[in-house]
């Protein structure tokens, strides 16, 4: 399921806009890719470790 700004889960709600945007980003485009939601929700955790 992709993801919004404003349908992330709460717990992303949290972080500074900047890493909600590059949370959302990375998640939607590895769901897209890999169709695996667990996968994607790693993948966007990395991003943001990563670039914020």
């Amino acid at each position: 399921m992709p993801y919004t700004l404003l349908t992330i889960p709460d717990w992303v709600k949290k972080m500074p806009k900047r890493a909600q945007e590059i949370w959302v980003n990375a998640f939607n485009a590895a769901v897209k890719q890999y169709d695996d939601e667990e996968t994607a929700f790693k993948i966007a955790i990395a991003a943001v470790k990563n670039k914020y």
